[in-house]
């Protein structure tokens, strides 16, 4: 697959990286599809359950990408116990 132009995804960091990434994709669509459909009127409790689990998600995402992508050599489960918990509690 990378000769025919894709990016081959070999290591566990890569792998990571982009599960951390494209997590925060998918509520975003659904959002987007109940919007085109009408249902963000029609069905308002939906619309913000959808949309509740889309803000908590992208904040996961985004500890997650950030405790992935500093210090990947020295991680260890307690530097990235200790670096979710002061990205989700600290800031």
């Amino acid at each position: 697959l990378g000769q025919a132009g894709y990016h081959v995804v070999k290591s566990p960091r890569e792998n990571f990286v982009f599960a951390a990434l494209i997590s925060a994709v998918d509520p975003v669509a659904t959002l987007a599809t109940f919007s085109k459909l009408g249902l963000d009127n029609t069905q308002p409790l939906l619309h913000t359950m959808i949309f509740g689990e889309s803000v908590v998600n992208d904040a996961v995402a985004i500890v997650l990408f950030t405790t992935i992508n500093e210090g990947w050599d020295e991680l260890s489960w307690y530097t990235a116990t200790g670096d979710i918990c002061w990205l989700l509690f600290g800031s």
